[in-house]
């Protein structure tokens, strides 16, 4: 049953502070041995150990009534952290041997997010980030509210959880009315991408919460509601889930290195020190169900035995073997979603099993509608492995494949890439007589709005997510709303463009891609004479409309850019440049910046509070910052629509 607090008694809990700004950088290490911007109720929970706050709760701490005997938690201090759209959070956290020793038939919070609703006097946490005792002890992410597919669902984020050491987590939560987003990293891979979702509290836009509602990471630490424990649901489905104990189990968790950033591009800004550089889109392993051929199998059984199904995108094959005879043996893995895959990687037995081990053999991507869109043929086996750069083919099948009769025996496979939320990938469309201006969506997600010439820079309003709605036509999505091109009904010169809720059946939003040679394309709408038509030339704000089609008119030809999404969330892949030196520093911070449009620099303390701001004329800049104290600082450039962060260090 959903459970809801006024607002009054919430603020005494909390200690909130009407008239405290909400800020946006909170970030601490424990090493002073104190809770820096943080706060906690039950202190006595809690150990300062090596630079580390050390979590234990006992069965002992649970009195059978009240909050603060069910949990050892500490919080962002007067509640001076709030969100309306888009938080990050880093930590490292770190599960002991105790963890549900005696009890893996429950579950406990690690870390809580919560919503609250001023006009509605209400406020609860939403979601929350939980260990599981099951599966070995899995990291889980549960939502609680929201209603739709994820209303009360728990999914699993990584099974048998490491215990007894660090582990970097990176969350990030963006909240839009057209679908919130939730991404979790582990050392550096991203294990869970949630979009779609219906989640946060109060009214929201396309731009967050709307109406005196707002949202804050409510707390970390461990949060155990009931003596009891067990499930009525398993994993990816509506539940109820008690965070039980039995007795005289403990429970202790450790965290460090804690940050919160409220606003966008912040993966470097919060994520853990230590471990190797922030993922790239070439670096985040793939998941998937594996196959092989199923004739002349050695070692018999399913086809479903033929690879582990784990999730850090490596497949142990040692019972993919087949016999010399049989013809064309091969293996796949078909994968979770469509994916632009960056790598594959192929690693063969060492262990003297097979002569012919995978020689003459084929690798290939295949895509949802059955079409190869990679190959390449290998004559000799990998000695001892092979990589292959596969240029981001979008397919949801990797496929390995003898070539003639042979033996088909692999140590390991691993495959990488970046995860598309449809078939087509995200893009940019550059005009092809103006090449300095793309089709943009404007900002945010508004209805009926026609779609517009600008400035050709990697931007969201500038991106649309390709979908392919089958027979050669495509709809155009912008990117992180549910709105989509829409031509109206029939065709008539200068028509215009609008965005409309996406329809798949709505014959006004499918588009004809049409060759027009030299790597562009002419979109000629869905039975229609009538093409895209972005007008002569290009300037900022120009119309893009409806036009009779034509094989030769540039202001119809369209080439498209293909925008990789960062897999760390950061931002869309840029063509400014812009460097920050020396760092760290003792006096004076040097800038230089790429196609300066009407830069800025903001630099932000610890604690969020803007210490300096500047502007940057003509891309280049000295600014002296000696007089600052030392310490870690935040330095927020503003391009145009391009939003850059960087981490600063002041040394003297």
């Amino acid at each position: 049953m959903k459970k809801i607090f006024y607002l009054s008694s919430l603020m005494l809990y909390f200690g909130l502070v009407s008239t405290l700004n909400a800020q946006d950088l909170l970030t601490h290490d424990f090493n002073d041995r104190t809770l820096g911007p943080y706060e906690s109720g039950n202190l006595n929970r809690m150990t300062f150990k090596d630079g580390t706050l050390e979590c234990t709760w006992t069965p002992s701490d649970y009195t059978g009534s009240g909050t603060n005997s069910k949990k050892t938690e500490f919080r962002a201090k007067d509640n001076a952290y709030r969100f309306k759209q888009e938080f990050w959070t880093g930590f490292k956290v770190k599960i002991h041997d105790d963890y549900m020793a005696t009890n893996t038939n429950t579950d406990a919070g690690l870390m809580q997010i919560w919503g609250f609703d001023e006009a509605a006097g209400a406020a609860n946490h939403y979601a929350m980030l939980k260990f599981d005792g099951r599966d070995g002890g899995s990291l889980v992410w549960y939502h609680r509210y929201g209603g739709g597919s994820y209303a009360k669902k728990t999914v699993r984020v990584r099974s048998n959880f490491p215990r007894n050491q660090f582990v970097r987590v990176v969350i990030h939560v963006n909240l839009s009315s057209n679908g919130s987003t939730v991404r979790i990293w582990l050392d550096d891979v991203l294990e869970l991408e949630l979009l779609g979702q219906t989640m946060g509290w109060g009214d929201m836009d396309a731009n967050g919460q709307t109406n005196q509602s707002y949202s804050t990471p409510g707390s970390w630490g461990m949060y155990n509601y009931r003596n009891e424990g067990g499930y009525d649901q398993a994993y990816d489905s509506p539940s109820h889930y008690y965070d039980g104990y039995q007795n005289g189990e403990t429970r202790t968790v450790t965290y460090d290195d804690l940050t919160l950033w409220n606003g966008p591009n912040g993966y470097d800004i919060v994520r853990p020190p230590g471990g190797t550089n922030p993922p790239s889109a070439d670096n985040i392993a793939l998941s998937g169900e594996a196959t092989q051929s199923s004739t002349n199998q050695a070692h018999g059984g399913a086809a479903s035995r033929a690879i582990d199904n784990n999730t850090n995108g490596k497949w142990s094959a040692g019972s993919v073997t087949h016999t010399e005879t049989e013809v064309n043996p091969w293996w796949q893995v078909d994968l979770k979603s469509s994916y632009n895959i960056d790598e594959i990687v192929i690693f063969n037995r060492t262990d003297g099993c097979c002569t012919n081990r995978l020689s003459n053999f084929t690798v290939s991507i295949i895509n949802s509608g059955g079409d190869t869109t990679f190959s390449k043929t290998f004559t000799s086996a990998p000695n001892p492995s092979i990589r292959i750069d596969t240029d981001g083919a979008i397919g949801e099948i990797i496929k390995v494949q003898i070539n003639g009769t042979g033996t088909l025996s692999l140590a390991e496979v691993q495959a990488y890439g970046e995860v598309v939320t449809t078939i087509g990938g995200n893009f940019q469309l550059v005009k092809r007589n103006a090449p300095g201006f793309a089709i943009d969506g404007g900002s945010g997600a508004v209805v009926d709005r026609s779609i517009e010439l600008y400035t050709n820079v990697q931007h969201n309003n500038l991106t649309w997510t390709e979908i392919n709605r089958g027979g050669g036509y495509y709809s155009y999505q912008k990117y992180n709303t549910n709105l989509c091109w829409d031509g109206g009904s029939g065709g008539t010169n200068g028509q215009d463009v609008t965005l409309q809720p996406c329809n798949a059946s709505d014959y006004g939003q499918q588009w004809q891609k049409i060759d027009a040679g030299s790597g562009h394309y002419r979109l000629q709408k869905r039975g229609t004479n009538y093409s895209l038509d972005g007008d002569h030339g290009g300037a900022i704000d120009q119309n893009v409309y409806l036009w009779t089609s034509s094989s030769t008119n540039q202001n119809q030809q369209w080439r498209f850019d293909m925008v990789r999404n960062s897999r760390s969330g950061i931002s869309e892949t840029k063509k400014t440049n812009f460097n920050l030196y020396p760092v760290p520093l003792s006096d004076v911070l040097h800038v230089s910046i790429d196609n300066s449009k009407d830069a800025k620099i903001d630099i932000f303390n610890s604690t969020g509070q803007v210490v300096y701001t500047e502007q940057i004329e003509n891309g280049i800049g000295s600014i002296s910052l000696g007089h600052l104290p030392i310490g870690l600082y935040i330095a927020k450039i503003t391009n145009g629509k391009e939003i850059f962060n960087r981490k600063i260090l002041i040394e003297k």
